[in-house]
């Protein structure tokens, strides 16, 4: 498994130029340094342990997820406790906590030196306790910058011409944990070229629109994840690399309309890939 590269003191041009417009992970040493432990599991109980967040479970599928409306208090406890449990992946905590969003919002200019899209950031705000493994997927058409607050995680990424090897489900998850492929059962993945990285609190992943990342937390984290929408043109340029039939549809859904009425279906077309997925799997190992 190789290494995404690492580089310190990025100029933005810099970054633009070999990372961003070739559609190119790196990991972004200290490019976050404010951050550095800023926001502890601890001082967020202390602070905002009253508020209630909706935590999920660890399913395979994010719309297998079972979800839980818990005080923070209580999941910073069952965190604390090594337990994987729940886990938060809020796109609403921050703008619901102003303290918190003015402070990231005064320290984000990562976003207006690094991101180049359509429109503004999106955030989200993780807490994961130890062990817990985000599924295989992708982001869509959304460049990311994954802003390590607290603790380590470690990427397993995947590029975009890796889509027919990876089962994939719903056009942007995968049911493989690639520390861990059963050959026999999912052969096409074979030859997959895998690439490992590490952040660390202070660190900043970039995970390119389209690359695929497996990632597990290597003790408590926290993160803000920033995305911005990628322009059509970039769509276009990157999903040249992937099969027909999805390539074309990341391109009607990158339009308003189109996503907004798929994602108010997004559950119905979700029981007929899983059933369809079922029976490839079933195939795959016979």
């Amino acid at each position: 498994m190789k290494p995404v590269e690492q580089r310190s003191d990025l100029k933005p041009e810099e970054f633009v130029e070999e990372y961003l417009r070739k559609n190119k992970p790196v990991v972004l040493k200290n490019a976050a340094s404010y951050w550095r432990e800023r926001w502890t599991p601890q001082w967020l109980k202390e602070r905002f342990g009253t508020r209630k967040v909706v935590v999920e479970t660890d399913e395979v599928f994010v719309h297998d997820k079972t979800q839980k409306t818990i005080p923070l208090a209580e999941l910073v406890d069952i965190v604390l406790s090594d337990s994987q449990e729940f886990r938060l992946r809020s796109m609403s905590f921050l703008s619901q906590v102003p303290e918190l969003l003015q402070e990231f919002e005064e320290h984000s200019d990562f976003e207006r030196l690094y991101l180049r899209g359509v429109g503004g950031p999106k955030r989200a705000f993780w807490i994961t306790p130890n062990g817990n493994a985000t599924l295989l997927h992708h982001d869509t058409f959304f460049d990311n910058l994954n802003v390590q607050v607290f603790g380590r995680k470690r990427f397993i990424m995947m590029p975009p011409s890796s889509y027919k090897s990876l089962y994939v489900h719903l056009f942007s998850e995968s049911p493989l944990d690639p520390r861990q492929v059963p050959r026999d059962k999912f052969p096409r993945f074979t030859g997959v070229d895998l690439a490992e990285a590490v952040v660390e609190s202070g660190d900043i992943m970039f995970v390119p629109q389209f690359w695929w990342h497996f990632v597990i937390s290597e003790g408590i984290c926290i993160n803000v994840n920033s995305w911005i929408r990628t322009t059509p043109q970039a769509v276009r340029a990157v999903t040249s690399q992937i099969p027909l039939a999805p390539r074309y549809f990341y391109r009607i859904y990158h339009k308003d309309l189109t996503r907004q009425l798929i994602s108010r279906n997004i559950r119905a077309a979700h029981r007929v890939s899983s059933f369809f997925g079922r029976k490839e799997a079933r195939g795959a190992a016979q």
